[in-house]
């Protein structure tokens, strides 16, 4: 829980310093929430735990990295003349919405056991 909090709160402060689009940042806090409450949902019903998926890992992994070049870019230090930070972006937001179509999708179950 601690790494979503620290990573929506970077999020949340790239979009206040401009680094950010509003919308990448509300798809990539949106589907943290909703998995999250996914995993609720799946303990509850089924006292089971959803792990993470390679997906979701690459999604993780993808969102740490454009979070540091995001700061690294605004500390001065550009590596390349392409934006990585950006690039990294919206590869991450790429996963963002996969693994949350892929963890709906494997617990699609739940919303007929859950009604």
């Amino acid at each position: 829980m601690a790494d979503k909090l620290l990573v929506l709160s970077a999020f949340i402060l790239l979009v206040a310093m401009g680094k950010v689009p509003a919308w990448v940042a509300i798809i990539i806090i949106s589907r943290e929430l909703l998995v999250t409450g996914l995993r609720v949902l799946l303990a509850k019903y089924q006292g089971s735990v959803m792990a993470a998926a390679l997906p979701g890992k690459i999604k993780t992994f993808s969102q740490m990295f454009a979070i540091l070049f995001f700061l690294l870019e605004d500390a001065g230090f550009v590596l390349v003349s392409i934006p990585i930070a950006t690039l990294l972006l919206y590869i991450c937001l790429f996963f963002t919405v996969y693994s949350g179509i892929d963890y709906f999708y494997h617990a699609r179950h739940i919303f007929g056991a859950a009604m």
